[in-house]
């Protein structure tokens, strides 16, 4: 038996850890935090809800929602009770809604309300949206809150759907592409044995948590390690990411070659000095514009480049993947 959700989150039950902060929320302007135990509390509430609902074990369940922690539980959730979440891309089309309801099988599909009028063609899927009744439907959210929050988790095996990802569909429709409780049980190691995060550090992630890269490095990947994540609502920009940084000030920062291009197009009086932490000597290139030799403990000024603008080599090893892959944090 492999269940990788429980096996996610069995540190949140540690005394050190349940207190700690688990979840950076952010939205509109607003952040608020989200301890181990607030959240291990939502994830069975969740689970619970979707019991209630008649979900069962290996069913398909598109979860549509914005980035949140009742979103992230609810992915959670599903995987806990042995049914297989579908984290969706909010940007897609009406009829791509409706096709992958379609091709996944899904009887339920879970969607916050702004999504109600892209949602018009999906058949045969009962649609239940986070805070208004449809049809003889509570909201799902009134259903999260009537919920125990005693955990049952499934028995399921190690090869057993946790969750699927769609394709993006550039080469045809979309794909599914099938992650197993086995696989979804190995989250963290790169963030802890590649790039050090420990139940102190905070990771924030550009990427929403429908890409298989958030959903792994900014979403599962802290959770089991212990650590913090960043869970934004809107779409990151530029200068909101750089306020929220100074606000939360992460230890990891993970993003893409495009939203570093958008960083440094920022105004030149966006200068930011970083400490930057390092075994060894690392070389930090940003967007092929700086080339800077730097060891432990070191300080550079960048101009309109914070943390987001940095690759890493580290140690002669490239660890670049088309995303930050060093550990920095800002000078006092």
């Amino acid at each position: 038996m492999l269940n990788a959700a429980h096996h996610i989150l069995a540190r949140a039950n540690e005394p050190a850890i349940r207190s700690r902060t688990a979840i950076h929320y952010a939205k509109a302007g607003r952040i608020t935090q989200v301890s181990y135990a607030e959240f291990t509390s939502l994830v069975n509430r969740a689970a619970n809800a979707l019991k209630q609902l008649g979900a069962q074990r290996g069913e398909r369940i598109p979860v549509l929602m914005n980035d949140a922690p009742l979103a992230a539980a609810t992915m959670l959730a599903a995987m806990l009770i042995g049914a297989v979440p579908i984290p969706t891309n909010t940007k897609l089309r009406a009829d791509e809604y409706a096709y992958i309801a379609s091709d996944a099988g899904a009887k339920l599909f879970i969607a916050d309300d702004e999504f109600l009028p892209l949602l018009s063609d999906v058949a045969g899927t009962r649609i239940i949206f986070i805070d208004t009744p449809n049809g003889f439907d509570d909201a799902f959210k009134s259903l999260v809150g009537r919920a125990s929050s005693a955990s049952f988790p499934a028995h399921t095996e190690a090869d057993d759907a946790a969750f699927w990802l769609y394709s993006s569909g550039t080469t045809g429709k979309p794909k599914a592409i099938i992650h197993t409780h086995r696989s979804a049980a190995q989250t963290s190691k790169l963030l802890t044995e590649v790039m050090g995060i420990t139940p102190e550090s905070v990771v924030y992630c550009t990427s929403k948590l429908f890409f298989t890269f958030a959903f792994d490095n900014a979403f599962l990947g802290p959770l089991k390690a212990g650590a913090a994540t960043v869970c934004t609502h809107e779409w990151a920009d530029p200068d909101t990411v750089l306020r929220q940084i100074e606000a939360i000030r992460p230890t990891a920062f993970l993003s893409v070659p495009t939203f570093f291009r958008r960083v440094l197009a920022l105004p030149d009086d966006n200068k930011i000095d970083l400490h930057i932490e390092t075994d060894d000597e690392a070389y930090l290139t940003v967007d092929g514009q700086l080339h800077v030799q730097v060891r432990h403990g070191d300080t550079v000024s960048l101009t309109a480049a914070p943390d987001p603008c940095l690759f890493a080599r580290v140690q002669e090893r490239a660890y670049f993947t088309s995303t930050l892959m060093n550990r920095l944090r800002r000078s006092e």
